[in-house]
């Protein structure tokens, strides 16, 4: 082999595992500072004060990531939930919707385009969207936050068939029996 050809090529080489590494670190670095902003603007719990500059913070460092790594689907996730919770229901179903494109069977989009749709109230769509959810986790219906989140839809006609379902759902911590 040519001896010039050889160390161009190993340069070459060492060009691509620094470009990589450096793509690697940015988008840890931004996954991470989203998440620290989305756990802070959340609060503690689900039901927790939200904390809006918070919010938008997680979204700005959530929607970079998203142009970064097109294909991460918790980048786009996470943005889908940050919009939830900012009352941004069109974008956010439009982020589960782009995650959906090139991952139809991932819960978590399903999920989160549930309680974007349950806030639209487009309940038909909704319940299309949690049959989805059994269908790829049946075990969803011992989970709290099913049972919590959709519990004030829990006598309209459309949810009749998730009720024994949520009477499923396992009981919060230090709640009564």
């Amino acid at each position: 082999m040519n001896p010039f050809l050889h160390k161009r090529l190993r340069y070459s080489l060492i060009g691509i595992l620094a470009v990589n590494f450096a793509y690697s670190a940015i988008c840890g670095v931004l996954w991470r500072l989203g998440w620290s902003h989305y756990k802070s603007g959340r609060g503690v719990s689900v039901t927790g004060p939200l904390v809006k500059p918070e919010l938008e913070q997680a979204l700005h460092y959530f929607d970079l990531l998203g142009h970064l790594a097109p294909l991460d689907v918790d980048a786009h996730i996470a943005q889908g939930n940050a919009l939830n919770h900012l009352q941004r229901y069109e974008e956010a179903i439009s982020r589960f919707d782009y995650t959906l494109r090139f991952h139809p069977d991932n819960l978590n989009a399903h999920y989160g385009k549930a309680t974007a749709l349950r806030e639209l109230k487009r309940y038909e769509e909704m319940v299309e969207e949690l049959r989805r959810c059994f269908e790829i986790a049946p075990e969803l219906d011992r989970k709290v936050r099913f049972s919590e989140e959709f519990s004030q839809l829990r006598d309209e006609p459309f949810m009749s068939e998730f009720r024994p379902k949520m009477e499923k759902a396992t009981p919060p911590v230090g709640a009564k029996e």
